[in-house]
């Protein structure tokens, strides 16, 4: 289990501690790094005995020497359709012989999602790969690659809707040419048509077929539940001109335009449309219009002489980036592999509109509690206390109508912690409950990321910290796009005397969320002030809509740079605002893990005259 979760990851060392928690979600945190020490140690002596180097442990990570090592999973995942795609698919069939840890018993909730996201990315590439034959199959051989493939999706994935019309062709046994009908017909845009692909099927596979058969009737059902996501593709929107990036930038979309066009699990806004609602002033009243559920916003960006495309899947109701990615542009192959990687952006694209449909699907099951948890959101936004009450108070209207709504709890766990933020008198009442929250918002909605993220944060608060990276950690690990979850974890890695790595992340969060909130920006300063970086934290400060609560951190970097003038200028404005403000006071409560990190603001809060 840890050589394959660490093969699906992309940096190349995983921290002990997350890892632990990942493996024995329900454990202390204790127990759980005590059981991973003894795993390990018994994995050293393995190796040891094989001579043999797999897995490399130090005190604090551990990664794999895939020197040693490699794993046909990320194999399969991993590879694009490319210019031959029988023996791509082919390649595929002879490693998937089953689903992914089919015969692993998990209990982490955290674990079984990571289990469950990459089983669906392994069923749609093998999926993607069938839909790139069907159309080219002239052989007995190459016929016989798609029936065996269609057969081996139906058997792990009978929900998916490229199996569903390949298993209603393959029951029929009737020739290719009737598989391509089906394809044909149901690459239309609504549900219903789905339907009537199928009863058209029906008539090309069997002229009785109609008349009443229970599953293919049930199937036709499942295709035609609800209406179909509806995603738009913005072209980038950089005027700026430089290389070949803008050409190949737009062929690439137009590109992941026609292979997303190709899915029957959501609909695709046409190009010409897409183009226009990307120069509109006034985006989200087209976007309503056209009920536009996803939107691909896509952007060139500049490296010195290197250009980049990011993309990031956004989905329109709650203004969450669900998924990004930087591609670079420069590459001379990148214009012959445009294609492959086309595939792979447009498969990626599905799996995580999926993703997010069932996370849509939670939300909606009660239409009430929906109701007053948007409600609760709205008031939630504005740092007022009567605003957080009125917040408390919708979110408990929507724990009435259906007491299982966790994304509600996690709402007053965050009401509690700003509350204590605003009221700074260092009521530890206000983050009992706010603890007492987020855990049973962990209980009730084990596959959401936001209890782990109000835990995070409470337990940062009270200055448990790592406790607080362990928590956060386990939120990014769910929703690794989510901005938000990514902002407040590099906010406890500045706590956690970690400032690099914050400051990387609060960069990211930055990109995936461009009109960033004050409080990003005051993390990106606080971590750049750490790290003696004082010109950069000013900037980060001065980009704030509101900068008044980071008076202090700009006087401290004024004084570190030897500008006593403006820092005795921000003393002054900060003493206006909270008179009774006592240095040594407010730094025995804030957490820092390590002791240099404290005498550094110290240094500069007193050089700057507090």
């Amino acid at each position: 289990m840890i050589l394959a979760f660490l093969f699906t990851q992309t940096e190349g060392e995983f921290s002990r501690r997350r890892l632990a928690l990942l493996l024995w979600g329900d454990a202390s945190a204790e127990t759980a790094l005590v059981n991973l020490r003894q795993t390990i140690a018994r994995i050293a002596s393995r190796q040891a005995e094989m001579g043999l180097s797999l897995l490399v442990s130090d005190k604090s990570t551990i990664s794999l020497d895939r020197r040693n090592i490699s794993c046909d999973f990320t194999t399969i995942c991993d590879r694009s359709p490319g210019h031959a795609p029988f023996i791509d698919l082919k390649s595929i069939l002879d490693i998937y012989t089953g689903v992914f840890l089919e015969t692993v018993e998990i209990n982490s909730v955290p674990l079984l999602a990571w289990r469950d996201k990459h089983r669906d990315m392994s069923l749609e590439r093998l999926a993607a790969a069938i839909r790139c034959c069907v159309e080219l199959a002239q052989t007995d051989e190459e016929k016989g690659i798609i029936k065996d493939a269609s057969a081996r999706l139906f058997q792990h994935a009978p929900g998916n809707s490229t199996a569903q019309l390949l298993n209603i062709a393959q029951d029929a046994g009737k020739s290719l040419e009737a598989w391509r009908s089906l394809f044909a017909l149901t690459q239309a845009g609504s549900a219903d048509v789905g339907v009537q692909a199928v009863r058209a099927a029906k008539h090309i596979f069997d002229a009785q077929a109609l008349s009443g058969d229970a599953t293919d009737q049930q199937t036709a059902i499942d295709l035609a539940q609800g209406p179909l996501p509806r995603l738009a593709l913005l072209p980038p929107s950089s005027t700026v001109l430089r290389g070949t990036g803008p050409m190949i930038a737009q062929a690439l979309i137009e590109d992941v335009t026609v292979a997303l066009a190709a899915s029957r699990r959501l609909q695709v806004v046409a190009p010409y449309t897409a183009a226009k609602i990307g120069l509109s002033r006034d985006k989200a009243v087209l976007f309503e219009k056209h009920r536009i559920s996803y939107v691909m916003d896509t952007r060139l960006t500049f490296d010195g002489d290197t250009s980049f495309l990011f993309v990031q899947l956004v989905h329109f109701a709650n203004d969450e980036v669900i998924w990004a990615e930087r591609v670079p542009l420069q590459s001379e192959a990148l214009a012959l592999q445009r294609g492959d990687l086309a595939a792979r952006l447009s498969v990626t694209v599905c799996d995580q509109i999926g993703r997010a449909e069932k996370t849509r699907e939670y939300f909606e099951r009660s239409p009430q509690a929906y109701y007053h948890y948007l409600l609760g959101q709205r008031y939630l936004s504005h740092l007022t206390l009567p605003d957080l009450r009125r917040a408390r108070r919708e979110f408990r209207l929507a724990l009435a109508q259906a007491s299982d709504f966790a994304p509600a709890l996690s709402g007053i766990a965050r009401t509690y912690t700003k509350e204590w933020l605003l009221t700074a008198r260092g009521d530890r009442e206000l983050l009992k409950f706010a603890e007492d929250n987020a855990r049973n918002a962990i209980i009730l909605g084990q596959d959401l990321p936001s209890g782990y993220r109000e835990l995070g944060v409470t337990k940062l608060l009270r200055g448990a910290i790592d406790e607080s990276v362990e928590a956060l950690g386990l939120a990014e690990a769910m929703s690794p796009h989510y901005a938000d979850v990514i902002a407040d974890f590099a906010d406890t890695l500045v706590h956690a005397s970690s400032p690099e790595l914050a400051l990387e992340k609060i960069q990211f969060a930055i990109e995936l969320n461009p009109i960033s909130p004050d409080s990003y920006l005051w993390t990106a300063a606080g971590a750049s002030y750490c790290m003696k970086q004082y010109e950069d934290a000013l900037g980060y400060i001065n980009a704030m809509h509101d900068n008044d609560l980071a008076t202090r951190l700009a006087a401290a970097s004024w004084a570190m740079l030897g500008d006593g003038k403006k820092a005795k200028k921000l003393v002054a404005k900060a003493h206006e605002t909270h008179p009774d403000f006592d240095l040594e006071r407010w730094l025995a409560v804030v957490p820092m893990r390590e002791h240099w990190q404290k005498e550094h603001y110290r240094e500069g809060l007193k050089k700057a005259g507090f």
